[in-house]
């Protein structure tokens, strides 16, 4: 059965077992119920496994709204259903280890640090589209930074997230010698594809997006460390 189809069962299953309770028996109430609940709990793996689907009925809808996905009746189950069966604590480790931390002579805001640990944990998670989303994030975020502590645009300009005459390529052009500007805006271009909704990244992709702009963050902190003002 798919998940409309469960759904519509388990409606039948929640009427049938109302109508014995109203007629007093018990008995055959709590073996109504089981049912009930092994339905639900094929319907909660497949909603915590699986992120969108299409329903063509309306009760099936309202169903599956109702169900509650936090209460477990075992709870190291669902872990062994929903996490182990794609995630090793070893893969983990092994992809936290192939993204660096970020080495800065000076302090970077908390926004960014929180940026690319997110990224990085998100690497070792394989979720590799925010890998990359948050690798444009991270860019961006350094390249306001840089330019609002060195004097180069008001500060205005990130608290009010008003970039509307400042794109990426006019902050870039304030700090990035003209000969590496095209490569910069080229790499953010490509960093904008998830953002935009137009492609999806392979685990490749997301960890060369990532170590490659991590490099350029790095870079421009240790060009700019002298005349950053904190």
């Amino acid at each position: 059965m798919n998940i409309e189809q469960l759904a519509l069962k388990l409606s039948e299953l929640q009427h049938h077992a109302s109508g014995i309770l109203k007629e007093g028996e018990i008995e055959n109430w709590v073996d109504a119920v089981a049912q009930q609940m092994v339905v639900l709990k094929k319907i909660q793996k497949m909603l915590l496994n699986k992120s969108t689907f299409t329903l063509k009925n309306p009760e099936a809808k309202r169903i599956l709204q109702n169900i509650e996905l936090s209460e477990f009746d075992d709870i190291e189950e669902a872990c062994l259903d929903i996490l182990y069966h794609w995630f090793d604590p070893h893969d983990y480790v092994f992809r936290i280890s192939e993204v660096k931390a970020l080495l800065a002579p000076i302090n970077v805001p908390k926004t960014l640090h929180q940026f690319i640990h997110e990224a990085r944990q998100c690497y070792a998670f394989q979720q590799f589209n925010a890998v990359y989303s948050l690798s444009r994030t991270i860019l961006e975020a350094a390249i306001n930074d840089i330019c609002v502590r060195t004097g180069r645009i008001p500060k205005w300009h990130i608290q009010e997230d008003d970039f509307r005459d400042l794109s990426f390529r006019d902050r870039v052009e304030k700090l990035v010698a003209p000969k590496h500007q095209e490569r910069l805006c080229f790499h953010y271009h490509l960093l904008c594809r998830v953002i935009h909704g137009s492609t999806l990244v392979s685990e490749n992709e997301s960890l060369k997006a990532l170590l490659e702009t991590l490099a350029y963050v790095s870079n421009l902190y240790d060009v700019y460390q002298h005349i950053i003002k904190d």
